[in-house]
């Protein structure tokens, strides 16, 4: 298991735990395995439809919506850092999912994770927000993501 999967779960424990209300196990499940789709090979944001095509098809529907989910903190398809490079059919079924689709604790957390982390460990939230803008560029969503 890579070390940012492991610190996605362990942050998504550490924070789940200290609300009182989340269940800390699922939201450390959840924080390893929201970049499922990454087994298929290097993608951008294909790898939100592989990981929730990969889970669905094992019954396993939270894991399936924390990976569509994870991406979009600001519940806005044109809202991403990075390429579509899926077909478009596949983002078609993204942008309906994410438009219908009803954001619970869980998915918000594992989106707060997600901005927590480098390959290397932790890190305060500006450093990932330039560590993607050196990657990916700025757009007009960057500030408020």
């Amino acid at each position: 298991m890579g070390k940012s999967l492991q610190i996605h779960g362990s942050c998504g424990k550490k924070i789940a735990k200290a609300t009182g209300t989340l269940d800390p196990e699922k939201a450390y499940v959840l924080g390893l395995l929201h970049d499922i789709g990454r087994r298929e090979g290097v993608h951008h944001m294909r790898h939100i439809i592989d990981g929730y095509n990969y889970a669905i098809n094992l019954s396993y529907e939270q894991v399936a919506k924390i990976s569509m989910t994870h991406s979009f903190p600001l519940k806005n398809i044109n809202a991403v850092f990075g390429e579509w490079d899926c077909t478009r059919e596949e983002f078609l079924f993204v942008e309906k999912y994410i438009s219908e689709v009803k954001f619970d604790d869980y998915d918000k957390l594992i989106q707060l994770c997600d901005s927590l982390a480098l390959p290397e460990g932790f890190c305060i939230i500006e450093k990932r927000c330039i560590d993607v803008a050196m990657r990916y560029d700025v757009n007009e969503y960057t500030v408020p993501k």
